[in-house]
């Protein structure tokens, strides 16, 4: 379970990583398309997040 937990909380923040990378290349780009699609991804890192939570208290 432990591997599991290292292995979810890397992805999590891989995906925290790459929805913050979006956004900025949105500002750059003055494309709102870009910032939409960041913030899908940020939502389904919050959804990971979650998951991490829960496991932890199990």
């Amino acid at each position: 379970m432990r591997d599991f937990m290292i292995i979810l909380f890397v992805l999590t923040f891989a995906t925290v990583a790459a929805a913050m990378w979006l956004l900025v290349d949105m500002l750059r780009r003055n494309e709102p398309a870009l910032g939409m699609i960041g913030l899908m991804v940020l939502q389904a890192a919050g959804v990971m997040g979650a998951a991490y939570g829960v496991l932890s208290r199990v």
